[in-house]
């Protein structure tokens, strides 16, 4: 399962502080002159910590069929890229070639880890995991995604009660919902679930889409206020 932590699921990358010894000459004199000769005296020298480096992995995965992690993470890019160094790859699977943008990445199970080594130094990358469970290790947070027409959450309710137990204390979000705030407090209580936010459609060829801002706000990304 993908690891969980505390906002802001930050991953650290510190340099061992080296502490060095320089040696000094400190004058003293000798016994029977005035002319000073020098000893040796210990000293530390710290040098200057490195920049913290604070990356976030985030996945996002479909629940229900269509329910368009694909288009969300293309969104969620072009949104945080406005204020963060921020990457997007999807996994054994090749639907970013559609949005026609390098800042997209597809890869597969032979060469995920080299394609997230290469962009390491980002602030954020975000992964449309599919079904890979290596992918899914190597996030610090999934949103599982579920399209919620009432007829899907029915289903879900009543054929797949461990889908729904697995997703316990997981961020669920119902994207392209047409649901009122009603419906979603009957989802939760069908469910046993908590939903963490009920994403209207979207249009991804928006510059500036509010709600997604919104959202974005509320996982964390204060400097898109």
């Amino acid at each position: 399962p993908p690891r969980s932590t505390l906002f802001p699921y930050t991953t650290l990358f510190r340099s061992a502080q080296q502490v060095q010894t320089v040696q000094q000459p400190t004058p003293i004199a000798s016994p029977g002159s005035n002319v000073a000769q020098p000893i040796v005296q210990q000293m530390q020298y710290q040098p200057p910590q490195p920049e913290i480096h604070i990356k976030r992995v985030i996945g996002l995965k479909n629940v229900t069929s269509q329910a368009g992690a694909t288009t969300l993470t293309y969104m969620m890019r072009n949104e945080l890229a406005k204020r963060y160094n921020v990457v997007a790859i999807e996994v054994d699977k090749t639907d970013f070639t559609y949005f026609k943008d390098s800042n997209l990445v597809s890869a597969n199970r032979g060469n995920f880890m080299s394609i997230l080594n290469k962009y390491s130094n980002c602030d954020v990358i975000l992964i449309d995991v599919n079904n890979n469970q290596e992918a899914i290790s190597r996030c610090d947070e999934i949103f599982y995604l579920i399209e919620p027409s009432m007829i899907k959450l029915n289903k879900i309710t009543m054929t797949l009660p461990q889908t729904l137990k697995d997703l316990k204390n997981k961020k669920i979000v119902l994207n392209k919902s047409l649901l009122s705030s009603k419906d979603v407090l009957d989802f939760e209580y069908e469910s046993k679930l908590k939903v963490f936010y009920n994403l209207p459609p979207l249009d991804e060829r928006e510059k500036n889409i509010q709600v997604l801002k919104t959202f974005l706000v509320k996982f964390g990304f204060e400097k898109l206020k």
